[in-house]
């Protein structure tokens, strides 16, 4: 099974099966995004999910990251049934159901995008390029992002910007 990996910026960093990475985000869903309705996540949950940040959303996609990671932090994983929680291919899977808390249990999603933020913000800093933070399966990386300004790449563009349901990588 291939997996899934963060872009930002000019690292690419391993976050793990498509299967784990999907129960991670139904988890903010869950976990977070209920009880946080008037926030709504919309750039953890709809546009890092399914599409692309662009740098210029980097310091809220932050402050998202930091309410969830909050949570998780004190969410502890054996309150959790999580035969309501399916997980496609259980033993195609890097999580350890004995992790303490949810951070614990997804602490290298945690470390995966904020290297990737850095990064794609450190990147912007030292060459002036908007290098979004994405998520692809398998080492795959979008043209867009590469920085160029050709019609081609504006047409991969405005397909991740459209899409809905599930996303590329699942």
């Amino acid at each position: 099974m291939e997996k899934t990996y963060v872009h930002g910026g000019s690292v690419v960093k391993e976050l793990g099966f498509p299967s784990d990475l999907e129960l991670f985000f139904r988890c903010i869903n869950f976990f977070v995004a209920d009880e946080y309705r008037d926030h709504g996540f919309i750039l953890v949950l709809d546009n890092l999910y399914r599409r692309y940040v662009p740098l210029t959303k980097i310091p809220e996609l932050r402050e998202e990251f930091d309410i969830i990671e909050t949570i998780f932090k004190i969410k502890k994983s054996e309150e959790i049934d999580w035969s309501s929680f399916p997980n496609g291919d259980i033993e195609k899977t890097e999580l350890d159901p004995r992790s303490e808390t949810l951070y614990t249990l997804f602490e290298r999603f945690f470390i995966g995008f904020n290297v990737a933020i850095n990064n794609g913000f450190s990147f912007y800093k030292k060459y002036n390029k908007d290098k979004p933070i994405f998520i692809s399966k398998g080492i795959f990386s979008a043209s867009f992002v590469i920085g160029r300004d050709r019609d081609s790449d504006k047409i991969i563009k405005e397909k991740y910007d459209n899409l809905t349901g599930h996303p590329l990588w699942w």
